[in-house]
């Protein structure tokens, strides 16, 4: 079994010289001036919040948040969040209110990729809140769309991206979401992490976007599964614990 390193300083300004490191998993880590020079291998994946990133002496770190930008256009709103932001935000969803209220629309609703710059907003109540969902959802975010929530009071409640982007990625290999779920042996781990997103935070329901039917119809069954809520509230309990040692 591999060994596991936790909450140590013990590899700080170490070097590290023709070892075999392939499998090596860093995880929730601070790596400020972490080097890895003339190494070589494949698939390797690399995720986390980077002021800088260099790759082969090319600083590729505006190329990545442009694309990050592209790929999540909210995220934009959130770096740019200001005062007068927030002003023409609260305006726009009482414009909409209004025309809910006359007739002019069925509903209407807000979407955050990052909610944390409008748990301090006062809006209207929407009809509907969307927000990230899910095991990769971060603490600060998570807090922040139930904060909101509370806040807001919307009549529902939905949830967005809970594979993190696609189900390929590398994580749901390393991780196994079953364990969020309650006596499901049979169920897919594509189902066991879509089933956890109803309960981080809780959701009435969850937005994918698939032209696979049987990855539909494989989500579909998931609502058959039951959450673990114990195991959920010691997962919150570590997210909590592990931000606040950081």
């Amino acid at each position: 079994m591999p060994a596991e390193y936790a909450q140590s300083d013990q590899f700080r300004g170490a070097r590290i010289h023709l070892c075999d490191l392939a499998g090596l998993e860093i995880r929730d880590c601070e790596v400020s001036g972490l080097k890895i020079v003339d190494c070589y291998g494949g698939d390797v994946y690399l995720g986390g919040d980077f002021e800088r990133l260099v790759v082969n002496d090319v600083d590729v770190t505006v190329y990545v948040e442009a694309e990050l930008d592209r790929q999540h256009p909210t995220r934009v709103l959130a770096r740019e969040h200001s005062h007068p932001d927030s002003e023409m935000l609260a305006q726009a969803c009482a414009v909409l209110a209004d025309a809910a209220q006359m007739g002019l629309c069925g509903g209407w609703g807000v979407s955050s990729w990052d909610p944390r710059p409008l748990v301090d907003l006062d809006a209207p109540r929407p009809d509907v809140l969307m927000v990230r969902s899910g095991l990769l959802v971060g603490v600060d975010v998570l807090g922040a769309a139930e904060a909101l929530v509370t806040r807001w009071r919307p009549a529902q409640v939905w949830g967005m991206s809970p594979f993190g982007g696609s189900t390929t990625q590398p994580v749901w290999e390393q991780f196994d979401p079953r364990t969020f779920l309650r006596h499901s042996p049979r169920a897919t781990r594509v189902q066991a992490a879509f089933r956890s997103a109803y309960v981080l935070p809780r959701v009435d329901a969850v937005a994918v976007g698939t032209d696979n039917v049987d990855h539909l119809r494989e989500l579909i069954g998931a609502l058959a599964y039951e959450v673990d809520d114990q195991v959920v509230r010691e997962y919150r309990q570590l997210l909590q614990a592990r931000r606040q040692s950081v």
